[in-house]
């Protein structure tokens, strides 16, 4: 009986903790799984530790760490801002929210890339809002590539693949003018730094507001050498 009484108790104090850690596990990674419920914010954080590729994992552990120290300054700013105007029942009724997840990864014999996922909302706010940053990892010089070290890519004929893929999906017509597309998808690494490449097919994707207003979501634009060869401009 004791024995039982024992557990029980155990069992409580484990579930009382407001943090904890588990993961779910594939042939190549495990998904680390982390959830935190702390100054009315439920955080949930969501990303892959790879087997064979510790490099990979230190710098991937140190961007969800320093963008969750990040994100905690901005709550306990945007709580104390609250609380000074003696407002604690709307701080408590409106939580702030952070997840942290991995909407797309490839991993093969050549390169391993994925997308890590960070929404915050910040309680007050009239929407939440989502970043995407791509990790794109080289597995035989055990560096990371930017989309430029794509041998078929060229900067300037992708920004124009790019603009003319966006304006026909969002206004119709390739040609269109709109200075947001073109200033969003303009040719710099900055604009191309987030990616998928799997070696054969090619997935750019364009944060919040970059190219359309909020509404619009996050648009990618896919596509492999093939398609990237035959367009003109």
């Amino acid at each position: 009986m004791k024995k039982i009484i024992f557990a029980l108790i155990g069992f409580v104090l484990v579930m009382a903790f407001t943090s904890c850690q588990s993961t779910k596990k594939s042939d190549k990674y495990q998904m680390k799984i982390i959830k935190e419920e702390k100054d009315y914010t439920p955080t949930t954080i969501e990303y892959p530790e790879f087997y064979d590729y510790p490099e990979l994992n230190k710098a991937l552990d140190s961007f969800i760490t320093s963008s969750w120290d990040e994100k905690k300054n901005l709550i306990t700013e945007n709580n104390r801002w609250w609380l000074e105007e003696g407002d604690l029942s709307f701080v408590q009724g409106i939580h702030n929210e952070y997840n942290v997840d991995c909407p797309k990864i490839i991993v093969n014999d050549c390169t391993v890339s994925f997308i890590i996922s960070e929404y915050i909302y910040l309680c007050g706010a009239a929407h939440g809002s989502t970043t995407y940053t791509s990790f794109n990892y080289d597995i035989a010089s055990k560096s990371f590539k930017t989309i430029t070290d794509i041998p078929w890519v060229d900067l300037e004929k992708l920004s124009a693949y790019c603009i003319s893929s966006l304006k026909t999906e969002y206004l119709g017509d390739p040609n269109a003018e709109d200075e947001w597309i073109d200033k969003g998808a303009a040719p710099t690494l900055e604009n191309y730094s987030t990616f998928c490449y799997d070696g054969n097919q090619l997935t750019v994707f364009f944060q919040q507001y970059q190219v359309v207003p909020y509404a619009g979501g996050i648009p990618e634009i896919t596509l492999i050498e093939k398609d990237f060869r035959a367009f003109s401009f």
